[in-house]
């Protein structure tokens, strides 16, 4: 018999408004033990703002949050079990990889022994070994959004948070990124719940690689994302115009 899925978050009846606009309204949403969640829509539509509430950033106008059957509304940041990968990354530019990672666990005041094995097995995590002593400011976009990963999980959260996690990366590292971030959230086993208005790319290039011997399932997609032609609703998968006839061999398209 299968287990039943545990309820870790629960929104319920979300309204918010800022100076009378209401950006959020009656939102009711479930969110299951180690799912990896995307919010998906365009920018301005309260994406963040749901995540910010959920952080403890914001409160919202009505409504109640349920944490692991808690309401939560009232619990600060820091008490919450959930972390926050922000957009911008926001690590310290005077630190170096390991004292990033290491800044949550040295305000807890935790062993120095114990430290160095988190931060090691972090590093371990998001293929950055060897990279500790390096300054984050000479790490590209991708290896800075890795340290903000790492720096969000050496806490052990129950939840992890990622406000548009790709947005600041260029094409062929939010490739890249996609599949880390579901190889990580695999490894930890804990929930994720993503805020991004470009699902298209992700999910597109995500499910075009799981199902690339299926000449209907990219028909499948090009009505889903309302596209005129194959190779346009390729081209905003992510897939390089110079690789389009191959694909296209591939599934017996042409």
């Amino acid at each position: 018999m299968e287990m039943e899925k545990k309820k870790i978050i629960q929104f319920k009846n979300i309204v918010k408004d800022f100076d009378g606009q209401i950006v959020l309204k009656g939102i009711d949403l479930d969110i299951y033990e180690n799912e990896f969640v995307t919010l998906l829509g365009p920018s301005g539509c309260g994406k963040t703002t749901l995540l910010r509430i959920l952080g403890g950033f914001i409160e919202p106008t009505e409504g109640h949050v349920i944490f692991d059957g808690q309401d939560i509304l009232k619990l600060p940041p820091h008490k919450r079990e959930l972390n926050t990968v922000f957009q911008k990354y926001a690590l310290f530019p005077h630190m170096n990889v390991y004292d990033n990672i290491a800044f949550g666990l040295k305000i807890k005041k935790m062993n120095k022994d114990i430290i160095e094995q988190k931060v090691m097995k972090m590093l371990k995590l998001i293929n950055l070994e060897g990279y500790e002593k390096k300054n984050v400011t000479v790490l590209s976009g991708g290896q800075q959004q890795r340290v903000a990963i790492a720096r969000a999980l050496v806490n052990e959260p129950s939840v992890l948070l990622l406000d548009e996690p790709l947005g600041a990366l260029d094409l062929k590292l939010r490739k890249e990124m996609q599949y880390e971030l579901k190889r990580i959230q695999q490894e930890v086993g804990i929930t994720f719940n993503v805020g991004t208005h470009s699902l298209r790319k992700t999910f597109g290039y995500w499910q075009l690689k799981a199902h690339q011997d299926d000449a209907m399932f990219l028909c499948h997609l090009q009505e889903m994302f309302n596209h005129a032609t194959p190779k346009v609703t390729l081209r905003y998968c992510g897939l390089e115009d110079e690789n389009m006839e191959q694909y296209y061999n591939d599934v017996n398209i042409l």
